[in-house]
């Protein structure tokens, strides 16, 4: 039978093994956190609850939901208290212009140390940190809080902007590092501290332009970014990467081998979000100079116009060649003063573009299909929202629609989704320097909550891939969820050629739907990228991988041109 067919079956016995979590009341609060009357005004038809608020969670940047439900939030008590502003500092900008190295940057924090009260020991003070949230009582509510990355407060470090779970590891971002966090020892403190690379992060710039977005991708790297502060970096194989003057987004494999830029001369991208195409989307801050925010389109190889040091230019030369040539419009045909050597947005939305995420598919109403949501954070929750979109193919990119409103009266960082049908948001509470404040909010869709997809994916990730049967995980690339899709196919690519031809079979079932089919395209890409850095071939995955060069179905088309590149295959063998 189909295999998109064949996944109901499964579903009972996935079920029986988890309980339901209780639904949290609408409005109701942690007994360990009471709240302060607070509220957020979601579009109606929708429940929310506060979850914590401190000293549970403080100065929350941003965060995310591990497989158990938990929580790892990224915490900064260091903005103007150590994690500095060239436009409170103007005192070092010419200083700030000229720096190739972080060690140039610790050295002019040195040069003008005299500026800072208690000299260096200033940028230590105060620190940012990954925390952990636990529901120990199995109410729907976390009560404990511990440190888990333990103290980030060196001169050099700051803002850690950017938090991920994956196979028991946290990645935190955080200038000059990516760090790689894991509690071997169930403690519930990172034992190992890993720096995977150092050198992001060269210039001071703006606060707030810092290391975001980690995330996996659905092939299987993890992808990040970072503002104009810039890097100088040499990756694992011994190649230097340097553009100290502008943002980029960097992706890497999960052994942190083959580092490479994806994309470049972004102004300040924040949160990366992948749609079920696996293409990948940001929000990229205006410079106010008269320019707007920007939804981009993010293009491996891709360059989007941004330098530095176009901050500093005021008067009748504001922002200079990015404002004079148009270098923030969007594309129009029309216009012929727009630069036709870097890449446009695809819309202007918002005015402070924070945290972002694509919705996984189960949980809200049936609008949200295939939607983006995108915090908008301007200082005030009388301003500030998060907004939902979506995008629609275009030429060779993207159109934004449907965007609009949906959750006012919130000081947003962060949104994401938990396993369990609910969205997650966190709210800095108030301003926009540390001061020890904090929420976290949830809100579901009482009519969709209880979808037993939502327990199947429950229950898968806390079982782990590693240990279901590839039947099961051939029928999980059809799953509704479209993170638990992705899962399914990367274990099975991780499973080597004994599943290659059942995936190319799959893939090839014109009479499936498309998601299974192309689940099972990406594994097979995976499989035969991976097999060509180790310097060999997977002939049966190149073979399949090309034979969708000519199928029916454009997305798979245009999938199967985007891994045949990645894997270098140059014939159908």
């Amino acid at each position: 039978m189909p295999l998109l067919h064949a996944f109901p079956l499964f579903a009972a016995a996935l079920v029986a093994q988890t309980p339901a979590a209780p639904a949290p009341e609408a409005g109701s609060t942690a007994a360990a956190t009471p709240p302060a009357a607070p509220a957020i005004a979601p579009i109606p038809g929708l429940s929310w609850s506060l979850i914590a608020k401190e000293p549970l969670v403080q100065d929350p940047v941003s965060f995310c939901i591990a497989d158990d439900g938990s929580i790892y939030v990224a915490e900064s008590f260091r903005q103007e208290k150590g994690v500095e502003d060239n436009r409170s500092s103007k005192f070092w900008l010419e200083d700030d212009l000229q720096l190739q190295t972080v060690q140039d940057r610790l050295k002019m924090y040195e040069k003008w140390v005299a500026k800072r009260a208690g000299g260096m020991d200033y940028y230590r003070k105060e620190e940012d940190r990954v925390t952990h949230l636990v529901d120990t009582n199995g109410d729907g509510v976390p009560d404990k809080m511990s440190s888990f990355s333990g103290p980030i407060n060196e001169p050099l470090d700051g803002t850690g902007a950017g938090v991920m779970y994956l196979d028991g590891s946290v990645w935190y971002t955080c200038i000059p590092n990516l760090w790689r966090f894991q509690d071997t020892k169930g403690t519930g403190v990172a034992d190992v501290r890993e720096k995977v690379f150092t050198g992001f992060g060269v210039r001071t710039a703006l606060r707030g332009h810092d290391m975001h977005g980690v995330a996996a991708g659905p092939d299987g790297r993890i992808y990040w970014s970072i503002g104009d502060r810039g890097y100088n970096v040499t990756n694992k194989e011994g190649k230097n990467l340097k553009r100290v003057f502008t943002g980029a987004v960097f992706r890497c494999e999960p052994d942190g081998s083959r580092l490479e830029v994806f994309a470049h001369s972004l102004r300040n991208p924040q949160e990366l979000a992948f749609n079920q195409w696996g293409d990948l989307f940001t929000g990229d801050n205006n410079s106010d100079g008269g320019d707007r925010a920007r939804i981009v389109y993010i293009m491996e190889g891709g360059e989007t116009g941004w330098d530095m040091n176009y901050q500093t230019l005021e008067g009748s030369n504001q922002r200079g060649p990015w404002n004079q040539e148009r270098s923030w419009w969007k594309w129009d045909t029309a216009d012929t003063m727009r630069p036709a050597w870097n890449l446009p947005p695809i819309e202007h939305l918002s005015d402070g573009p924070a945290g972002m995420t694509f919705y996984p598919g189960l949980g809200l109403p049936d609008r949200y299909k295939n939607h983006f949501f995108l915090c908008d954070f301007l200082g005030g929750d009388e301003y500030s929202q998060i907004l939902s979109f979506a995008v629609e193919p275009e030429g060779a990119g993207y159109k934004v629609t449907d965007a609009h409103e949906f959750v006012k009266e919130v000081l947003p960082t962060d949104v994401d989704f938990g396993w369990d049908g609910r969205m997650y948001i966190s709210d800095w509470s108030n301003g926009w320097e540390s001061d020890r404040t904090g929420q976290m909010f949830t809100l579901w869709d009482p009519s969709k909550v209880e979808d037993v997809n939502i327990r199947t994916a429950q229950n898968l990730v806390r079982e782990g891939f590693a240990k279901q049967a590839d039947s099961l995980l051939f029928q999980s690339m059809a799953h509704p969820d479209v993170r638990i899709r992705q899962r399914a196919h990367l274990e099975l690519a991780r499973r080597g050629a004994k599943v290659t031809e059942p995936l190319a079979k799959t893939a090839a079932d014109a009479g499936q739907p498309i998601e299974p089919r192309f689940h099972a395209l990406w594994a097979l890409g995976v499989q035969s990228r991976r097999a060509a850095d180790a310097g060999k071939r997977l002939a049966k995955a190149d073979e399949a991988v090309v034979a969708h060069l000519s199928d029916e179905d454009a997305e798979m088309r245009r999938l199967a041109a985007r891994l045949a590149g990645e894997a270098r295959i140059d014939s159908a063998g």
